[in-house]
């Protein structure tokens, strides 16, 4: 399975439960599956930044923007990537 579309699959579970565990549980496998490159990527963007946080700069562009872009890059609708 491609690596975005884990990534996807993990992030939705992880909103949908309130269970810390769980979610430390969810973030664990995605990150055993991952190449440590992609690892490292998929970890900046579960907290929130794209950025060090020592760096100052900011995207200002928002998840769903995110999606519809990555999506179109691999030529997938976003719906296909799991966007809402």
């Amino acid at each position: 399975m491609p690596a975005m579309r884990e990534f996807v699959q993990a992030a939705d579970a992880v909103a949908r439960t309130t269970r810390k565990t769980e979610k430390v549980r969810i973030i664990s496998e995605l990150f055993q599956s991952l190449s440590l490159r992609d690892a490292e990527i998929a970890a900046q963007f579960l907290a929130g930044r794209a950025f060090a946080q020592s760096d100052e700069r900011v995207v200002g562009v928002g998840g769903s923007m995110l999606v519809r872009i990555i999506a179109d890059l691999a030529g997938h609708s976003d719906e296909d990537l799991g966007a809402r």
